[in-house]
């Protein structure tokens, strides 16, 4: 696995929880399955550029993920 990957999985992992969304409300408000959010969320899977653009819209966290440059060690622990 690629560490840039599960650190984007993680980020849009804990920031799905800090909305206290489910996978499976996350990925009908993408129009994806939940397997599939998942798999993005442990760094198995890259999104298309339009889902990323979808995702980061859905649970407005910035494009530029380098903001969360600190290594999420946690992902059940919401961002701050």
């Amino acid at each position: 696995m690629n560490g840039a990957l599960e650190k984007f999985g993680c980020v849009i992992k804990s920031a799905r929880m800090e909305k206290q969304l489910t996978q499976k409300s996350l990925a009908e408000r993408l129009s994806i399955t939940p397997r599939y959010l998942m798999s993005i969320e442990k760094g198995k899977q890259v999104p298309s550029c339009d889902l990323f653009f979808k995702i980061i819209r859905a649970l407005d966290i910035p494009a530029d993920l380098t903001a969360y440059a600190k290594i999420i060690k946690d992902p059940n622990r919401a961002l701050s």
